[in-house]
């Protein structure tokens, strides 16, 4: 059974999937590989996964709600460079993968000048 941390993180890792408007194989194939490493787990149905997310349509802080007093700092960083990983899978971070990162910052209640400081490292 996933806890409610886990299910947060992998909505989140969906999110950045769809934040170009673009679903690639690069990014279905980093999701796995960095979920596992964040939540360790693995999604069997990512599409099935996707397309509730996408019908969702909820914001990261609706999902981040209950679980963001329970992540601690190590954890909130390694949730944006799981993002950021997803976003240069394609070999493109399009500006909207990084207003979403920038928004799962701010629903991580992270500083803003730490979260730039994770994207520009990645870049």
């Amino acid at each position: 059974m996933l806890s409610e941390k886990q299910k947060a993180m992998r909505k989140l890792l969906v999110m950045m999937i769809l934040a170009d408007g673009k679903v690639e194989d690069a990014e279905i194939h980093m999701f796995h590989k960095v979920y596992k490493e964040v939540a360790n787990d693995y999604v069997a149905d990512i599409y099935k996964e996707i397309e509730l997310v996408r019908t969702e349509n909820k914001q990261p802080h609706q999902y981040l709600r209950e679980v963001v007093s329970m992540m601690n700092e190590e954890g909130k960083r390694d949730l944006i460079k799981a993002s950021m990983m997803i976003a240069a899978s394609d070999g493109d971070i399009d500006p909207s993968e990084v207003r979403m990162v920038e928004k799962f910052g701010k629903a991580l209640e992270m500083k803003a000048s730490e979260v730039r400081d994770i994207i520009s490292s990645l870049r």
